[in-house]
């Protein structure tokens, strides 16, 4: 998978051929996004999203890979537990994109760090 070098690349392998074939829009309904959003980032017009967690989920992939290239594109049930916990206890703080983007960086990056010391 060394092809897929930027979000653009993963995003779009990720949404048709990751043994699913979801459109555009029917990944920016599951990620509460507009599909021309969806349409910028996989032509690479947007190289960065706030929404990485979302898109992620919704496409039942890794958010570091996906936001990263690193590590391998599956996730499991309990990573997407624990980033719908993080996700809800971000929402109920009311921070604006540019802020949830800060903390979901911060969070990727403590998270590295402990996958780094095992």
């Amino acid at each position: 998978m060394n092809e897929l070098q930027t979000l653009a690349d993963r995003l779009k392998w990720a949404r048709t051929q990751n043994g699913q074939k979801i459109s555009q829009k029917e990944l920016a309904e599951k990620s509460g996004m507009t599909q021309a959003t969806i349409n910028k980032l996989e032509s690479g017009v947007y190289k960065s999203t706030s929404k990485i967690v979302a898109i992620a989920k919704a496409l039942n992939v890794s958010v570091h890979w996906l936001d990263t290239g690193k590590g391998k594109p599956e996730s499991s049930i309990e990573n997407m537990t624990q980033l719908t916990r993080l996700e809800d206890t971000v929402r109920k703080l009311g921070l604006n994109d540019e802020e949830i983007k800060r903390v979901e960086k911060a969070a990727l990056d403590e998270a590295m760090k402990i996958i780094l010391e095992k």
